[in-house]
């Protein structure tokens, strides 16, 4: 009797258990909201950056999303002064407004372009 109790107690474990096992990602696997989160990052790369007047600074390079799927910032592939070299600058999100396939920044292209280097990650 005892071994049919433990035997029905291991099995009911076993299959309320189950729905937790099946929700977690492989080893190696991204989960589902990572994943999408990521596809929207690469939506913006190469996509060109503005000034606010109209100037072209560079282009995006990588941008770090939020949790509500839009981008908290982006990281900015920058012409040097001179148009010497380059530096990628990160341009935070109350600093541009993504428009069609471009941002168009909030600041000058001298204030982005005097924005501290992007950290890399």
């Amino acid at each position: 009797m005892w071994k049919s109790i433990i035997l029905s107690a291991a099995m009911a474990g076993a299959i309320a258990a189950s729905p937790a096992f099946a929700q977690q990602p492989s080893p190696g696997e991204m989960p589902a909201d990572k994943m999408e989160q990521g596809q929207a990052a690469s939506q913006y790369k190469g996509w060109p950056v503005f000034g606010s007047g109209g100037e072209k600074i560079g282009e995006v390079v990588e941008a770090r999303m939020g949790a509500d799927g839009k981008p908290e910032a982006l990281h900015v592939e920058a012409a040097q002064e001179l148009g010497i070299g380059t530096k990628t600058i990160e341009v935070q999100k109350d600093q541009f407004q993504a428009g069609d396939n471009r941002i168009e920044l909030k600041i000058s292209s001298d204030e982005a372009k005097s924005l501290p280097e992007a950290q890399k990650n």
